[in-house]
């Protein structure tokens, strides 16, 4: 697709197109993009990379013509030490850097694709300057206000989170939550705001788990610790979720089914950080609450789609 494509695909989704915003402990805000990086890998001029991967010329011609068919962007953030190649995925042979194969969101994508293939989706990878959030955050924070995680920090940036957000999914990355904030009420209104808007969130019980003797994070710092605290404030604001308390899966669920969280028990305390996006993590983070949400932490359903040639 070349670059006239791409900036028809940009407007279409200006005007008709909703915003889905994804999260792996990512932290982003603020970033200027040239245009040409609709269409390719370029750089942000706040420090990192970026790369666009859009649907082909089947799924977009509806949008482009105005027959009421909605676009969707999703914006993914990715985790600290990973490059867009190795998030996008390949089949991982002997030799390879293990990072092609624990999250294979171009697999996913083009999955969702065939799930969704009326809704054109076109998927924004972020990379980090130096493949570290933490490091960009400390050099970006005085000219990027919101700080945080691209999640967190595009809600404490806002007074009111737009319409043209329609999901926003936490992928273990929500680490940055705060009840001390406006962040809940600012989702409750949010989803209370448009009946599509949806909240998704995939953690995994992270107290126990050690590195090198040592506990990763604290009681209450780990995404389970910030999910509980997530869904206390979430009642606060009464938005109204049933428990369900199983062996591996505990989970938070209501409004409709536009709120769908979810956290793994991990009795073994394993790290299940990438875990959670490669079983199925991305597609349920967009289609959580639907009926064709294949589920969180489930058997993957996109293996056939995983690439086994080498990204440009």
């Amino acid at each position: 697709m070349g670059w006239d494509e791409g900036m028809k695909m940009k407007r279409s989704a200006r005007r008709g197109g909703v915003l889905m915003i994804l999260a792996m402990a990512g932290m982003v805000w603020g970033c200027a993009v040239g245009a040409a990086a609709v269409v390719t890998t370029g750089p942000l001029e706040c420090g990192g990379r970026m790369f666009v991967d859009l649907p082909d010329e089947t799924t977009t011609s509806a949008a482009r013509h105005g027959d009421g068919t909605r676009g969707r962007v999703v914006v993914y953030a990715l985790p600290n030490g990973n490059t867009i190649e190795q998030t996008r995925g390949r089949k991982v042979m002997p030799g390879m850097d293990w990072h092609f194969g624990i999250q294979h969101i171009g697999a996913q994508t083009r999955a969702l694709r065939k799930l969704q293939p009326d809704v054109p989706t076109a998927v924004v990878y972020l990379e980090a300057e130096g493949r570290s959030w933490p490091t960009w955050r400390r050099n970006e924070l005085v000219a990027h206000s919101g700080g945080g995680s691209l999640l967190i920090g595009f809600i404490n940036a806002v007074e009111d989170i737009p319409s043209t957000v329609t999901r926003i999914a936490f992928l273990d990355a929500n680490y940055a939550y705060d009840s001390a904030t406006s962040q809940s009420a600012k989702l409750a209104r949010w989803l209370r705001s448009g009946e599509r808007n949806a909240l998704v969130v995939a953690a995994y019980d992270d107290r126990r788990v050690e590195v090198n003797g040592k506990r990763i994070v604290s009681e209450q710092g780990g995404t389970w610790g910030r999910t509980q605290a997530m869904v206390r404030d979430l009642r606060r604001e009464a938005i109204a979720l049933e428990e369900t308390s199983g062996t591996l899966i505990w989970s938070a669920r209501g409004f409709d089914g536009r709120v769908d969280i979810n956290a793994h028990r991990n009795p073994e305390n394993k790290i299940l950080h990438t875990v959670i996006v490669e079983r199925n993590g991305f597609l349920h983070a967009l289609l959580g609450g639907t009926k064709q949400d294949p589920g969180f932490f489930t058997d993957s359903i996109y293996e056939p789609l995983i690439d086994t040639i080498e990204h440009e």
